[in-house]
C-alpha cells in the first residue's frame, strides 16, 4: 500500500518474474479500508515487515476477479473478464479528459472518484 501516493501497488505475475510492480491509484476510502482490515498502519508503527495482502496465483486472482463480476452482476460478453475490467477504466477516465500519459502512469485520477 502506498498510502503518500494513493494507491495500491502490486507484483505482477503476468510477466513471469519477480519484482515488477504496477501501481493502481485507490480512493481514501478504499485504502483506509485495507489498512484496517489488514492492520497495515499498525506493522508499520511496529516496523513489521508487511506480507502480501493476497498470496494468490494468477490463476486464483482470475478466479476472483470473475466471482465478483457475478455478485457484480456484469452482463456476459467480452467485457466480463479482468482486461475487461481495464479497458473499461481506460474508457470511462478518457470519457473524463483524464490525459494518456496519467494513464498510463497509473498514479491518481482525482475526475475519476
Amino acid at each position: 500500500m502506498d498510502f503518500s501516493g494513493k494507491a495500491v501497488v502490486f507484483e505482477t505475475l503476468k510477466k513471469r518474474k519477480r519484482g515488477v510492480f504496477h501501481t493502481v491509484p485507490a480512493p481514501d476510502a478504499t485504502l483506509d479500508l485495507l489498512a484496517m482490515v489488514h492492520g497495515l498502519r499498525e506493522r508499520k508503527k511496529r516496523q513489521q515487515k508487511t506480507e502480501p495482502l493476497w498470496p494468490w496465483s494468477r490463476i486464483t486472482a482470475w478466479r476472483r476477479v470473475l466471482e465478483v463480476m457475478d455478485v457484480a452482476k456484469i452482463t456476459d460478453g467480452p467485457h466480463k473478464c479482468p482486461k475487461g475490467l481495464r479497458y473499461s477504466y481506460g474508457v470511462h477516465a478518457i470519457s473524463k479528459n483524464i490525459p494518456l500519459n496519467m494513464l498510463q502512469s497509473g498514479w491518481d485520477t482525482p475526475a475519476l472518484k
